[in-house]
């Protein structure tokens, strides 16, 4: 499945928002460069990755991870497992993300 980069993914979420599509608009020149770089870690880890490791690995707010992730996932360049979750830093129970190669 190909990734739309002009599609903003959350637009359901917000409704429209003007913030929201405001904010969509302004990041969409680095999508694909944080995707890039989301997929290249996942697959670089043996054990996958969570939204939280992502996000201190690469420097990302958890509002780009989270998304570049939902992104990534819906294109079927990453993938959850059933039931592979860890604890975050936070203690909370998180979805670990691997490529599908990553065997």
């Amino acid at each position: 499945m190909a990734l739309h980069t002009t599609r903003d993914i959350t637009a359901n979420y917000h409704g429209g928002n003007p913030f929201s599509t405001a904010a969509h608009t302004s990041i969409r020149p680095a999508k694909t460069v944080q995707r890039e770089r989301i997929t290249r870690y996942i697959a670089q880890q043996p054990d996958g990755a969570t939204c939280d490791e992502i996000e201190q690995a690469l420097g990302l707010s958890h509002q780009a991870a989270s998304a570049r992730c939902t992104e990534l996932l819906a294109a079927g360049h990453i993938e959850w497992r059933d039931n592979h979750k860890r604890r975050t830093r936070t203690g909370r129970w998180a979805r670990v993300y691997h490529t599908p190669d990553n065997r």
